[in-house]
């Protein structure tokens, strides 16, 4: 009897595992197709995690905007803030002049309404510098009207959530697995931080909560993917707060200087890590003193560790950062784990990537420029995901990735170095040694068939060199070696 008690149970625990795991990906597939910037896109493959750049879309955005799909992974519609575009990016049946702008920093968020599959709201917010006339407000879109291309519902465009909104709002779910929390900030002096509850019937204002806390900057706050952690910041400020999800409540502040700001930085945006232990910060330098991001570690939530655990660094390898025109836009993790970096300045069409966001200092895997968007510009522009359809997903990796895997292992000694640097490889594969300036010029290249070489660099300038293993025309692991 009991060995048939202990098949029934385990019986039930595969069966529960399998249901966790389909759910999660039904929530990961609202976020496959991205539709942002300039009419730049990308759609994710959601096995592989790989991206591929799509260049059909429409609408213009300067800063946040939205996007979503069904729970199958097909594109339903997205929103620049004053036009939501339908599957056939076209502009959707009732779905112009919104009372929101592009040019604000999040001008529009969309969450599936709560016990209606077919219905969503996109909430909107047309809050520009210190104008809020147009103040936060949603419409109610159908997607099963406009034979099945969706419209938005007719007497249900533009109502008012509250006035005086400023131009931040950032989402998650509520204890009771059904509901939304709706965080913003009121214009008032200070601002204060609100949390607005969100059900079926849509953002219930008579039950909103008022923070303790007053907001900072009001435009780019988050919440954690675990829905328990949310961060507020400036250029001055970090506010690091856990939420309760079941009150609304900000609890625990701990405050930090933002350093960056006493030396002319404009922090812009933020983005949590899938297992909400690592927050990274965009800090737009301008002109000649480049961008810098920042990590931290909240997993132990003390002032202290939290500030003992920074890990900043250059966006643009030095030493082009001194002469790069270029900022930093919205953050936003992607369904294959790792966060995307909008680009700004000029006609930038690339994205940075942080491949590990779970990872410690520099394991975080860092990649300049590394994916372009086919001359379509991103501005400062990503799609903002509520992040909890990103909690604790699994990190996808690429067959280049999966490459880089087995070479993770590899060293490189003595490093920095002023004449011989040793690398020793896991096996003996036949790769291509090339090593790389700062300006992406090749000053070595070798063909290698052994497990240990000795390269002779010390007629190079001394400087910052970028070592590549190249196999089958693929890198597949790189090394910052510094020459002396």
């Amino acid at each position: 009897m009991k060995k048939i008690n202990y098949i029934f149970i385990f019986l039930c625990l595969g069966f529960i595992y399998e249901f966790n795991a389909q759910t999660q990906q039904a929530l990961l597939n609202r976020t496959k197709h991205w539709r942002f910037g300039h009419k730049a896109g990308l759609d994710f493959n959601m096995s592989t995690g790989v991206p591929t750049v799509f260049n059909g879309s429409n609408g213009v955005v300067f800063e946040g905007n939205s996007s979503i799909s069904d729970t199958l992974g097909n594109l339903l519609f997205y929103c620049n803030g004053d036009t939501i575009w339908n599957k056939n990016h076209q502009p959707m049946m009732n779905g112009t002049l919104l009372n929101s702008d592009k040019n604000t920093g999040l001008a529009s968020q969309i969450i599936p309404r709560p016990g209606n599959p077919n219905q969503y709201f996109v909430f909107v917010n047309g809050c520009i510098n210190d104008n809020c006339s147009f103040n936060l407000r949603y419409s109610v879109v159908d997607i099963t009207l406009d034979a099945g291309n969706g419209a938005v519902v007719s007497g249900q465009k533009n109502i008012l959530v509250r006035g005086q909104a400023y131009q931040g709002m950032a989402f998650t779910k509520h204890a009771n697995g059904t509901d939304y929390w709706l965080a913003y900030a009121e214009k008032n002096s200070p601002y204060n931080l609100c949390m607005i509850p969100v059900n079926n019937l849509g953002p219930d204002t008579v039950n909103r909560v008022i923070s303790a806390y007053n907001s900072l900057q009001y435009i780019n706050f988050r919440f954690s993917p675990d829905g328990l952690k949310f961060v507020d910041f400036d250029s001055n400020n970090f506010h690091f707060y856990q939420f309760n999800n079941s009150t609304g409540q900000l609890n625990n502040q701990i405050q930090l200087t933002n350093d960056t700001g006493a030396i002319g930085y404009t922090t812009y945006s933020c983005e949590f890590s899938t297992n909400s232990n690592k927050i990274y910060f965009a800090h737009i330098g301008g002109g000649l003193s480049g961008n810098v991001i920042e990590q931290f570690d909240l997993s132990v939530f003390t002032s202290s560790a939290i500030a003992a655990s920074k890990y900043g660094f250059w966006d643009v390898p030095f030493p082009l950062q001194t002469v790069c025109f270029c900022g930093l836009g919205h953050m936003q993790l992607a369904p294959n784990g790792k966060i995307y970096i909008a680009r700004t300045g000029g006609f930038i069409d690339t994205l940075h990537v942080i491949h590990n966001p779970n990872a410690n200092g520099a394991a975080c895997n860092f990649q300049y420029n590394a994916i372009g968007l086919n001359n379509k510009a991103c501005n400062f522009s990503l799609p903002i995901f509520p992040d909890y359809y990103f909690n604790n997903i699994p990190l996808l990796t690429n067959i280049n990735d999966l490459a880089i895997l087995q070479y993770n292992s590899t060293l490189v000694y003595p490093n920095p170095t002023n004449a011989i640097l040793n690398i020793e490889l896991e096996n003996s594969d036949k790769v291509k040694i090339e090593i790389a300036n700062a300006l992406g010029q090749i000053v070595f290249e070798e063909l290698n068939e052994t497990k240990n070489l000795k390269l002779d660099i010390k007629n190079l300038n001394t400087g910052l060199y970028f070592l590549k293993i190249i196999s089958e025309d693929k890198i597949i692991a790189t090394k910052k070696i510094v020459k002396e």
